[in-house]
C-alpha cells in the first residue's frame, strides 16, 4: 500500500494499494484501488487499473506499482486508463505521466449534417474526472456523467444553420487538466433550391436537348428525370439526344452536403417539333379577271408566321388574308410559306396564278332629264361588278358620286343629279361637254368624254 503524499496530511487522505492472487487467478488480481482514511466510513474505490503481473512461471512481484521520481503513485500497463498514467515500461523522470484524455464518441456529428440537434457521448482515461464543455466558444452544460466520471454525454439542440464547435475536456482528481477533444460540424437543415439556368427553348426543331442547372449551396448533388423517368444522378451540364416530338418535362432535384432534398425539383418543359408545316391556300382570285386588284387566303397545318411573294419579288412576312392592288394586265404569281414555332420552314410553298385581262370599255350614253337628273347607260359587262360614276369637267364635279351594281351581261342605268352649275350650263348652252368616270370594285377605272343634251332635245347624247 502507498499513501499519494500529494494530497497533504499525515495519515488522512487517500493511499493506493493492491493485491495478488497467488497459486490462483482471480479478476480482482493486479486490480489498484484508492481508500479516503478521513471519510466516515473508508471503503476501497475500483480505479479501473491493473498492475503488470508477470507471468506464472516466474511468479507474481509489484515491480509495477509504486512512487516516481516526484513522489507520485503509478501503476504499468494499465488496461483502462488510471489515476497517472506513466509513459514507457518503467516509471521515468518527474512529471512524465500523462494527462486524462478525453475522447468523443463516433455518435458525434461531423462534416455536414441536417439535423439541428446533436449527442456528443464522451469518455476520460482517468475515472473520477471532472469535466468542462463548450458550444461555440461559450460554456454549456456537460450532461449526465456515467458511472465514478469516466465520461458522459451531453446534447445540445435547436442550432442554426452554420457552422458549429463542441469542445469537451476533462480534470482529473489530483487536479491535472487534459486536452480538450474537439469536434466541428455544420449545421444544414434548410433544403437547397434547384435552378435550371438555361436550356433549350419552348419548342425547338432540334432532338438533342442540353441543360445547365445550379444549387444555391455549394458542394450539392443533382438527380434528373426526363419525362418522369426514374431519377438518376446528373451533373451539369446535361445532355438528352434522339428526343422524339412531342412534350417533355425534365425535374432537376438537388440534395446538399447534410442529405437535405429539396422538395420543390426545378422543372423545364420544351417541345420537340423537328417536322415543317405543310402551308395552302384557302381563297385565290379566278383564273382570268378584269380586277387590278386580288385577294389570297391561306393558312398552314401549324401556328407559326408566313412569308409572301408576289411575282417573285423579295419574300416578306404577312398574315392572311393578303390583297394586291394595281396589278397590270398579264400573268401574276403569288406565293406563300409557312414556319412553325419551333423554326421548321416549309421547303414546298403554296402557289396560286391567275392572268389578268384588260377590260373592255362599256358603250356609254348620258343624257339630262327636266328633273335636274342625268341618266348614265352603260354597255353589258363580261362580268359582275360594283362601281361609282361621276361627272366632272377637269377638276370640277358636276354631279354627285352615285354608286351602281352591275350584272354579267345586262346593261346598268345610273341616274346622276347634277349640280347647280351643270343645269344652268345645259340650260344656257343646250349642250354641255363633260367626262364621265367610272370606277369598279375590281380597281379598275373608265373615263370617258360624252355630251350632255338639255332635255327638250329628247335624244340622247353621243359620244366625242
Amino acid at each position: 500500500m502507498l499513501r499519494d503524499p500529494s494530497l497533504g496530511g499525515d495519515f488522512d487522505g487517500r493511499y493506493l494499494f493492491s493485491y495478488f492472487c497467488a497459486g490462483a487467478s482471480s479478476i480482482d488480481s493486479g486490480r489498484i484501488y484508492t481508500a479516503a482514511l478521513d471519510a466516515p466510513a473508508a471503503t476501497a474505490r475500483d480505479e479501473g487499473l491493473v498492475a503488470k503481473i508477470a507471468g506464472a512461471a516466474t511468479g507474481f512481484g509489484l515491480g509495477s506499482f509504486g512512487l516516481d521520481g516526484c513522489g507520485h503513485p503509478y501503476a504499468m500497463n494499465v488496461t483502462a486508463g488510471g489515476l497517472w498514467r506513466i509513459e514507457g515500461d518503467t516509471p521515468g523522470a518527474c512529471g512524465e505521466f500523462i494527462a486524462p484524455q478525453t475522447t468523443l464518441g463516433p455518435e458525434a456529428p461531423s462534416g455536414v449534417v441536417k439535423s439541428s440537434d446533436a449527442v456528443f457521448p464522451y469518455t476520460s482515461s482517468v475515472r473520477g474526472s471532472t469535466f468542462s464543455c463548450t458550444l461555440d466558444g461559450a460554456p454549456t452544460g456537460c450532461g449526465a456523467l456515467t458511472a465514478r466520471g469516466a465520461g458522459g454525454s451531453a446534447s445540445v439542440s435547436g442550432l442554426a444553420d452554420g457552422p458549429h464547435t463542441f469542445t469537451v475536456a476533462a480534470t482529473d482528481e489530483a487536479g491535472n487538466a487534459g486536452p480538450a477533444a474537439a469536434r466541428t460540424w455544420t449545421v444544414d437543415a434548410a433544403p437547397p433550391q434547384t435552378t435550371i439556368t438555361d436550356g433549350p427553348p419552348a419548342r425547338t426543331r432540334l432532338r438533342t436537348l442540353t441543360y445547365t442547372f445550379s444549387s444555391n449551396e455549394a458542394g450539392s448533388t443533382f438527380t434528373c428525370s426526363l419525362d418522369h423517368a426514374p431519377s438518376t444522378a446528373c451533373s451539369s451540364p446535361m445532355t438528352y439526344s434522339d428526343v422524339p416530338d412531342g412534350t417533355h418535362t425534365l425535374l432537376v432535384t438537388a440534395t446538399d452536403r447534410g442529405g437535405a432534398v429539396d422538395p420543390t425539383p426545378a422543372e423545364r418543359i420544351v417541345v420537340v417539333d423537328s417536322a415543317a408545316p405543310d402551308t395552302f391556300v384557302s381563297s385565290r382570285p379566278q383564273a382570268r379577271t378584269n380586277a387590278t386588284r386580288a385577294t389570297v387566303a391561306f393558312g398552314a397545318t401549324e401556328s407559326g408566321s408566313t412569308t409572301c411573294s408576289v411575282d417573285g419579288a423579295r419574300p416578306a412576312p404577312c398574315s392572311t388574308p393578303v390583297t394586291v392592288g394595281r396589278l397590270r394586265p398579264g400573268r401574276h404569281t403569288f406565293s406563300v410559306f409557312a414556319t412553325d414555332l419551333a423554326g421548321n420552314v416549309d421547303e414546298s410553298p403554296a402557289s396560286v396564278e391567275w392572268t389578268v385581262e384588260p377590260l373592255a370599255l362599256p358603250a356609254l350614253r348620258v343624257r339630262a332629264r327636266a328633273d335636274g337628273r342625268a341618266v348614265l347607260a352603260l354597255g353589258p359587262l363580261a362580268q359582275d361588278a360594283l362601281g361609282t360614276a361621276v361627272l366632272h369637267r377637269g377638276a370640277r364635279r358636276l354631279s354627285a358620286i352615285r354608286g351602281f351594281r352591275a350584272a354579267a351581261g345586262r346593261p346598268p342605268t345610273v341616274e346622276l343629279r347634277l349640280t347647280r352649275l351643270a343645269r344652268r350650263m345645259v340650260a344656257r348652252h343646250r349642250r354641255l361637254v363633260v367626262r364621265v368616270t367610272i370606277t369598279f370594285d375590281v380597281g379598275a377605272s373608265l373615263t370617258k368624254t360624252l355630251v350632255v343634251l338639255a332635255p327638250r332635245a329628247r335624244r340622247d347624247s353621243a359620244p366625242t
